[in-house]
């Protein structure tokens, strides 16, 4: 087990008692003064979580508005966990890297960079951007009005213009930019626009393509697709292969996340191209008890995140306390699957019930005003 991170001010107090005791072992009575000096402080230590879960209710009840992109409750829960690894098992990373540190030391002025999408938690850092991207809407359905191609030449020009022009977004918890640049990302929502509001369409989606040439693309597809496959080796991940590579990523350069780069956004495509073609929306097994754990799933998409986002910090602070082992990984990997399908589950019964209910009270009403 490596050794464990300290806070500043937990190794700054074991260095200071350090010297006591030295100074403390002298005498008898200065033994004894340190004896119950040490009883006070771990007493303390025991009420330190509560101490701090205390503060951060106070605070966001005073300070917490309405509309930011964390609910205040998933903001305490996930806090609560990072409390929780930096006061049991030494463990501050998740606490810096959420920026609960910075919370805890100017609420304030956390509160209002948050509001303001220039600080971005980890973790949450993709949720200011489905806001920026919401908030496109309107005028994106003002453009499609006038032809269906305008909201898609828009979002090209200002996806050039972010790659010409490097812009992006300040982020004041890296001191960087945003890690999801919303002027490159706005391009891939645009096209998910562009391709729902052409599927509502009485022909739907059409592009107009002969035979051969859809299957020239289908094939440039796969290839791709297995070229990006042989690229990134996901095999390295499994204990014993991790020097096992057929092409080294680094000859071919850097693909930042950050930017949405035209090779990372010709993979997504050519995925959706893959899956729009080869897969029967009326298949069978779409249909079946395994496809459904996934349909709950994104049909309750912001829950299963929230749910992801508390799991992943749970875990990621147990991985780094006692190594990423194998089984551990697998463990924590599996029990959070299980959750999330879990809950997707249970929302998806629960929507199913509501809806029945609202049907009966409705049907119930109609019968008396028809017996009236």
């Amino acid at each position: 087990m490596s050794e464990p991170r300290r806070l500043p001010l937990e190794t700054w107090g074991r260095h200071w008692l350090l010297r006591l005791q030295t100074a403390a072992d002298r005498a008898a009575w200065s033994r004894y003064g340190f004896e119950f000096l040490m009883f006070g402080i771990k007493q303390a230590w025991a009420c330190l979580f509560g101490g701090a879960m205390l503060a951060l209710l106070l605070a966001t009840h005073l300070w917490w508005p309405e509309g930011v992109p964390v609910s205040r409750y998933d903001f305490l829960v996930v806090a609560a966990l990072c409390v929780l690894g930096a006061e049991h098992l030494n463990e501050t990373s998740y606490l810096e890297t959420l920026g609960f540190d910075v919370f805890l030391q100017a609420p304030a002025g956390f509160i209002v960079n948050v509001l303001t999408l220039s600080f971005l938690p980890g973790y949450l850092d993709i949720l200011p951007l489905y806001i920026v991207l919401l908030s496109m809407v309107p005028v994106l359905m003002l453009l499609s009005r006038r032809h269906w191609a305008l909201p898609l030449a828009a979002s090209i020009a200002l996806y050039a213009v972010a790659h010409a022009f490097p812009i992006n977004l300040p982020n004041t918890r890296t001191a960087r930019e945003w890690f999801f640049n919303p002027f490159a990302w706005q391009l891939l929502f645009v096209i998910g626009f562009t391709l729902g509001r052409q599927m509502l369409q009485p022909g739907g989606v059409s592009l107009g393509l002969g035979q051969k040439t859809r299957h020239a693309i289908t094939v440039l597809a796969a290839l791709f697709t297995l070229a990006a496959v042989v690229i990134v080796a996901p095999w390295r991940e499994l204990p014993g292969y991790e020097n096992v590579i057929l092409v080294n990523p680094a000859s071919l350069g850097t693909f930042s996340k950050t930017d949405l780069p035209l090779v990372r956004l010709t993979d997504i495509l050519a995925k959706l191209w893959l899956v729009a073609v080869l897969v029967d929306a009326s298949a069978r097994w779409l249909r079946g008890a395994l496809a459904r754990i996934f349909i709950n799933m994104g049909r309750h998409s912001l829950e299963v995140f929230a749910l992801s986002t508390v799991a992943s910090v749970a875990g990621g602070i147990l991985a780094t306390v006692y190594g990423f082992q194998p089984w551990l990984v697998a463990a924590i990997n599996g029990t959070g699957f299980v959750a999330m399908a879990a809950l997707g589950a249970l929302l998806e019964w629960r929507k199913i019930a509501t809806a029945s209910l609202a049907a009966q009270g409705q049907r119930g009403s109609l019968a008396v005003d028809s017996a009236r």
